[in-house]
């Protein structure tokens, strides 16, 4: 049995999942950086492999948009906000950032 407000949060993180795969190539970026302010630490290795998984992007779009997410996630991490913990934070099958992503798509 869960709360409503356990079921709120849940139904908003996969409502927040499925924004990323319906974006657009060119809108990934920008709704990843909107996730990011409500879900903080929403491991970029889990936006990797939904990335990966959709059959719009090629190697080269998905390596680039990689490379924009994580660049512009490096000056994200020392913030307060970086350090709120959210549902993410108990994914345990999902190293900190860059632990997993390096060597997999480059």
């Amino acid at each position: 049995h869960m709360d409503s407000g356990a079921v709120t949060e849940t139904l908003s993180i996969v409502r927040i999942l499925i924004s990323l795969i319906d974006s657009t190539p060119t809108m990934i970026f920008l709704e990843f950086f909107s996730v990011k302010k409500q879900y903080p630490d929403l491991p970029l290795a889990l936006v990797e492999d939904i990335l990966a998984k959709r059959d719009d992007l090629d190697k080269q779009q998905l390596k680039g948009i990689l490379e924009s997410l994580r660049q512009k996630s490096k000056g994200e991490t020392g913030s307060s906000l970086a350090k709120q913990r959210t549902l993410f934070s108990k994914l345990k099958s999902y190293p900190p950032l860059g632990s997993v992503s390096k060597g997999r798509f480059l």
